[in-house]
């Protein structure tokens, strides 16, 4: 009788209490909570860096662009706008020289009319196939979250340093991005520019 009271006494002893059943349970709940808020970080980490990485890869696309426009630029006049390199609101228009795409096994350099400008938060690349023509192809758009797109012409009067096209850039996230671009040496100064007209009427 003993012995089987001793039995009885073990059995029940080996048993979980429902205390220790809810505390097992609380602490799996809680592991498995900051299991997810670690990966639902992670992910939003990983999100946020390919953001980013995103957003660096088309400025850098941008400034790209801009640096072949306007280091291949071409000082004429563009009968449309009436000026060699025309800033606007939120904008520019000038012509450059690009390489057709008609003959893939030997390009040529052709001008053409680029218009940067900005319209909803996005800059666009727009081209001009004919120089003074006012019809544009399909813009491109490069840039996104831009809320505003700045061009200035910087010229010194005596010519003493070369011109140069000061682009900047504000986004919606605040920052600010400014990039200056040296242009050709055939840019015309202020001076040079004022004594064409005299010269060709002279002729």
């Amino acid at each position: 009788m003993a012995s089987g009271g001793a039995s009885r006494m073990t059995h029940k002893q080996s048993g979980f209490t429902l205390l220790e059943v809810m505390l097992a349970i609380a602490i799996l709940a809680s592991l498995s909570l900051l299991a997810v808020t670690v990966f639902s970080q992670a992910i939003e980490h990983y999100q946020r860096a390919q953001t980013l990485m995103q957003s660096f890869n088309a400025l850098q696309r941008t400034d790209l662009l801009l640096s072949n426009d306007l280091m291949q630029l071409v000082p004429r006049k563009n009968r449309q706008t009436g000026q060699v390199f025309q800033t606007e609101t939120d904008g520019m228009i000038f012509s450059t020289q690009s390489l057709s795409v008609d003959n893939l096994a030997q390009p040529r350099p052709v001008l053409i009319t680029v218009h940067w400008y900005l319209k909803d938060g996005v800059v666009y690349r727009a081209l001009r196939a004919a120089p003074d023509d006012k019809k544009e192809l399909t813009p491109r758009p490069v840039l996104s979250d831009v809320t505003r797109f700045t061009a200035r012409l910087d010229r010194t009067e005596d010519g003493s340093a070369p011109a140069q096209a000061t682009v900047t850039l504000e986004f919606t996230s605040g920052e600010t991005v400014q990039r200056r671009y040296v242009l050709p040496d055939w840019f015309p100064q202020p001076q040079q520019a004022s004594e064409s007209p005299e010269k060709n009427n002279a002729k």
